[in-house]
């Protein structure tokens, strides 16, 4: 049974193809073909758009063309044939040509008339500023215009014009301030020999000072010291340390400070005996007598503190009076701090 089974099968196998039917493959060609067609389709349709694009154009520049050739009759008064419209049309075309032509000629003239003008401007602003032919041949070989060699020459005297103006102002301004600066020179001579007299006094006036109010004074002011340094007198000398003038918080007029005698920081707060003490500092007496510091006499002022022994005030006094040979004192009555 099995035997006969295979062979009952065995004609239906031979009437296939890669195990299709022939319904199935016809089924297959069916559906290809249809793709294929409707692909062939959609590229006609697009082809038929464009197509339909170009025509439209072409109608439309036809009807222009009809418009254009009925406005020709219209004006010629005849029909036109297509032998006349070529004839229209190169005539046109050659009347285009020449009028470039034209355009290109009247181009030429205007740069031969610009060039003529230019050349009777320079001549006549040759024989204006007197140009010789040296000069012209310099301008040649330099290979520059006649315009800007003009111009760097207006420049030029444009500019010196400027400095010379700006130098009779700089020259009235000296003679101005040179004036003022006898007039200061005069009241500093005055001031000057007023201080003198104070000091011949013995009022001499601060080499360091502040300004305060005073209503005893004529001009409700009047200056008031500032201490340079500090000096504690001892049994077996001076010691000298820099004032502290940091709490005073207005500006202290100090005059001329470069006229200060240099000292360096060892030359303070260390023991020196009275023939070191005055040659370390009577410089600062120098500087102020000599009208280095101001423009008149005065004298530094200085802190003094007794560090001397209960028994020993005569050498305190004439201590003091060695201090009181350089400078104005004033004697404190507290301690010296370290």
């Amino acid at each position: 049974m099995a035997k006969s089974y295979e062979n009952f099968d065995k004609p239906y196998r031979r009437g296939l193809i890669l195990g299709l039917s022939l319904a199935e493959l016809f089924l297959i060609l069916l559906f290809l073909l249809l793709l294929v067609s409707m692909g062939i389709s959609s590229a006609l349709e697009e082809e038929k758009k464009v197509v339909e694009e170009k025509l439209e154009q072409v109608q439309k520049e036809n009807e222009n063309l009809k418009d254009k050739l009925n406005t020709m009759e219209d004006i010629l008064g005849e029909v036109i044939t297509v032998e006349e419209l070529r004839r229209l049309v190169a005539n046109d075309a050659e009347r285009k040509k020449i009028l470039r032509k034209n355009e290109e000629l009247n181009e030429q003239i205007k740069e031969l008339t610009d060039s003529l003008s230019e050349f009777e401007d320079i001549r006549d602003i040759i024989d204006k500023e007197n140009i010789d032919e040296q000069q012209l041949k310099d301008l040649i070989k330099n290979n520059k215009k006649l315009v800007e060699v003009l111009n760097e020459k207006k420049q030029l005297e444009k500019k010196l014009n400027d400095l010379s103006k700006e130098l009779k102002e700089i020259e009235s301004e000296l003679a101005s301030e040179k004036i003022q600066k006898d007039i200061l020179k005069d009241k500093f001579a005055q001031v000057s020999e007023q201080l003198d007299r104070l000091v011949d006094k013995g009022r001499a006036p601060p080499c360091w000072y502040i300004v305060v109010d005073d209503k005893s004074e004529p001009t409700g002011k009047r200056q008031k010291d500032v201490k340079i340094f500090d000096v504690k007198i001892e049994n077996d000398g001076f010691i000298v340390r820099p004032h502290n003038n940091n709490f005073i918080s207005q500006k202290i007029n100090k005059g001329n400070t470069k006229a200060l005698p240099k000292f360096s920081p060892s030359d303070f707060n260390v023991k020196l005996s009275t023939n070191s003490f005055i040659s370390k500092f009577k410089n600062f007496y120098d500087v102020g007598t000599n009208k280095l510091i101001h423009p008149y006499k005065c004298v530094f002022m200085v802190d003094v503190y007794d560090a001397t022994s209960i028994n020993n005030k005569i050498g305190y006094k004439r201590n003091l009076k060695t201090i009181e040979r350089f400078f104005m004192k004033y004697e404190e009555s507290g301690k010296w701090k370290d």
